[in-house]
């Protein structure tokens, strides 16, 4: 699992980094979607399919990783956040780790609504001002809808991520194209993309028989390896 997800990992560099600065309008309308669900499918050139699952209504989310294994489509992680609460799932132990909603758990969820979203490009690159560029790329057309391209590069190592961007300023691809560094060629597509659908209350719940490890009180903040908890725009 680590392996997988560090060879997307310069693609979520970005895509967090500017996500994070999200402050534009969409991202403001977005907040006022009763709920939010998609699909975010994931092809890293040699090896297994990945995807991310994520689900949002109400204050509470759900997010599932999902890989290949003997290719077999397999759940590989799972958070939940109950709104008072942060948990990590493990459905073949049938155990729920909780963490206090102060917990980098929180952190670790946040910017999965975003990065479907259109940054502030002008945010983004006041936070970029060294060793990167934004250029725009043209237009080309993702299933069926016309995007806008912005290429992000780094200076130092030559690596780059096209970001496509349609009409309605949703992030419909992301694809990594790596240079000097260790990262391999990435395609991220953004798959069943809902709002305002309603979400049954039990996504939202620890699932019957499981077991609820508490570990509230364990530091899991800042400095412990876990990112902090981080404010919506």
């Amino acid at each position: 699992m680590k392996k997988k997800v560090m060879t997307i990992g310069l693609g979520m560099l970005f895509g967090l980094a500017a996500t994070a600065l999200a402050q534009t309008e969409v991202a403001k309308k977005l907040l006022k979607h009763s709920s939010i669900s998609y699909r975010l499918e994931i092809a890293t050139e040699g090896e297994p399919a990945m995807a991310f699952d994520y689900q949002e209504q109400g204050g509470k989310s759900r997010l599932k990783v999902e890989g290949e294994e003997a290719g077999k489509k397999k759940t590989t992680a799972e958070m939940l956040q109950t709104g008072d609460a942060s948990y990590l799932l493990n459905s073949e132990e049938k155990i729920a780790i909780k963490f206090s909603k102060e917990s980098g758990m929180a952190g670790m969820m946040f910017p999965f609504m975003w990065m479907v979203v259109e940054p502030d490009w002008l945010s983004y690159q006041a936070a970029h001002q060294q060793g990167y560029t934004i250029t725009d790329k043209g237009s080309e057309t993702i299933r069926g809808q016309t995007c806008k391209v912005k290429e992000i590069a780094n200076l130092q190592t030559k690596d780059k991520v096209l970001i496509y961007i349609s009409g309605d300023s949703m992030i419909r691809r992301w694809v990594i194209l790596p240079g000097q560094s260790q990262q391999k060629k990435a395609t991220m597509d953004l798959i069943n993309l809902e709002f305002d659908k309603k979400i049954a209350d039990s996504t939202f719940q620890v699932p019957a028989g499981f077991q609820v490890q508490d570990m509230s009180n364990m530091p899991m903040g800042p400095g412990m390896g876990m990112p902090p908890a981080q404010k919506q725009p």
